[in-house]
């Protein structure tokens, strides 16, 4: 049996390496569907995606991050929430701020309403769209 629970955890721990939800956001069925959708971003584009959910103000460090994608949401205190969109340099997204701000502000009241997993969802497709790699493009779904 303790062998069980072992394996039962190993398998959660790893298949939602690129999730950490420290806040605990999102339920185990919502957390498979954004690593689904995370996953066919990343094989499209050849990128890495990493999502944290925080209590307080943390952030990813992650060791020589190329072409990596994070998403941050800091629970500041009881009534405020922050969420931050980071990427490295290679990635060359400092030109589309403005549209990356848009896809923050446009979707706020998923995650105001409690909606976290349609907020990350429509997060993960925005940026899908913005992403320039010079991989075929295809288009990629939410569901």
């Amino acid at each position: 049996m303790f062998r069980i629970v072992i394996l039962f955890l190993m398998i959660n721990i790893l298949s939602f390496a690129k999730i950490e939800d420290g806040l605990n956001l999102l339920k185990l069925k919502e957390k498979r569907r954004i690593e689904k959708l995370i996953t066919k971003i990343e094989n499209k584009k050849d990128v890495d995606i990493y999502l944290k959910t925080v209590n307080g103000e943390e952030s990813i460090q992650l060791e020589n991050p190329q072409k990596t994608i994070m998403i941050i949401v800091q629970k500041i205190n009881d009534d405020k929430i922050a969420s931050e969109l980071k990427f490295t340099e290679d990635l060359r997204m400092e030109e589309k701020e403005h549209d990356l701000n848009l896809i923050l502000t446009d979707n706020k009241d998923y995650i105001f309403n409690k909606q976290y997993e349609d907020y990350f969802q429509n997060l993960l497709v925005g940026i899908n769209k913005l992403i320039d790699t010079s991989k075929k493009e295809e288009k990629v779904t939410d569901k």
